[in-house]
């Protein structure tokens, strides 16, 4: 194991619900060395490492393995160590009891920073606008399809706003291209200090920006766009060469 844990970045773990204790290698929990390897954590100290986001569903996903009778468990959640969450690939065997109840885990732990880091920048750069740092198009029409689903199924209301910056073509022509990048991240800025909770805006290409709104009355797309549009004319782009006036 000594060989594996240098080369996976990995630490063994072990967890027995009847003693009410996990035992894990000490590198789980902390970068110090010299530390025993034998850290022994009770039950609930041990769940209280575990990042509160990735706690309900890591539990949820162990109950749901059980009840399949699925024994080999893999998850990938963030373990407190030093003060710090680190992402980490969990993996282990399931031991149940006489009556099917969870009974022991023992596994490894692997250290997946970096994997993670790579997986959010690939992420990123599939879903996002790279110069605004909003949704692309791809990301609008994936929810734009997911909304529409629940409009369906459930009759859940929404609404589609569509956001043009005014004589944009003026703006670079103007002002050059550097500027016209900065009126669109300006513009986007804008827009997300004005839009409510669980609204979701995109750049759609160009100058163009579509939003999608959870809508409860009629009333609601036009106030939200008012706001928006108001907002903008209100606030020029500033500049070292001049303010330079947007609608």
């Amino acid at each position: 194991f000594e060989i594996l844990s240098n080369l996976t970045e990995s630490s063994a773990w072990e967890l027995d619900v009847s003693s009410g204790y996990c035992w894990c290698n000490s590198k789980i929990i902390s970068s110090v060395s010299g530390l025993s390897d034998n850290i022994h954590l009770p039950l609930l100290q041990t769940v209280r490492h575990i990042h509160p986001d990735d706690l309900g569903e890591t539990l949820d996903h162990l109950r749901s393995q059980i009840k399949r009778g699925e024994l080999n468990f893999r998850k990938d959640l963030r373990i407190l160590r030093d003060e710090e969450y680190v992402w980490s690939e969990v993996i282990a065997k399931i031991s149940l009891d006489a009556e099917d109840r969870l009974s022991k885990m023992a596994g490894i732990i692997i250290d997946i920073q970096e994997r993670k880091k790579k997986e959010q920048k690939l992420y990123r750069e599939a879903t996002l606008d790279p110069l605004t740092g909003i949704a692309n198009r791809g990301s609008f029409n994936n929810r734009f399809m997911q909304m529409m689903h629940e409009f369906k199924d459930e009759g859940a209301l929404f609404s589609l706003l569509l956001l043009d910056i005014d004589h944009f073509k003026k703006v670079n022509d103007t002002w050059g291209h550097g500027i016209g990048d900065q009126a669109l991240k300006h513009v986007t800025q804008i827009m997300q200090n004005t839009l409510r909770e669980g609204d979701f805006a995109a750049r759609f290409g160009g100058e163009e920006f579509a939003i999608l709104l959870n809508s409860d009355t009629p009333d609601t797309p036009v106030n939200v766009a008012e706001r928006i549009r108001c907002n903008i004319e209100a606030s020029p782009l500033v500049t070292s060469d001049g303010n330079v006036p947007l609608t």
